[in-house]
């Protein structure tokens, strides 16, 4: 089983509150593969409950602040970082047309548009049935 999650190619959508917290566990559980998604920077409001980030980073993309602190963890974690927002289908199918696993933890623009996108980019791709949503209200 270890063997899996070594292998495994996670895709992250949101590196919010929940977002942060969840890359944070996949590293710690022993993935080493990412594709972050997110277009936000740091903001001193963010680091009450983002795990990523520390007061250093304000104003700092969020992605490259969290690929940062990822390979202080690991040196063997791997990054590939998307500076956007999810926007559509077809952007976002090209983001995770590689990936074992895709969990959206994005809120913006909404919960359900970006629960929406996610859903129709991934299931074609048969990453339908492995789709987690992890959406901020």
């Amino acid at each position: 089983m270890q063997e899996k999650i070594d292998n495994a190619k996670v895709g992250i959508v949101g590196l919010g509150g929940i977002g942060s917290w969840v890359t944070y566990s996949l590293a710690l559980a022993g993935v080493t593969s990412f594709t972050l998604v997110d277009s936000d920077v740091i903001s001193l409001s963010n680091l009450s409950r983002q795990s990523l980030y520390n007061i250093t980073q304000i104003g700092k993309k969020k992605v490259i602040a969290a690929q940062d602190f990822l390979s202080t963890l690991n040196p063997k974690i791997k990054c590939s970082i998307k500076k956007v927002n999810i926007s559509n289908v077809t952007s976002c199918r090209k983001l995770v047309r590689n990936l074992d696993l895709v969990i959206n933890c994005a809120d913006y623009p909404d919960v359900d548009t970006t629960n929406r996108i996610v859903s129709y980019a991934c299931y074609p791709l048969n990453l339908g049935g492995r789709l987690l949503c992890y959406p901020e209200k």
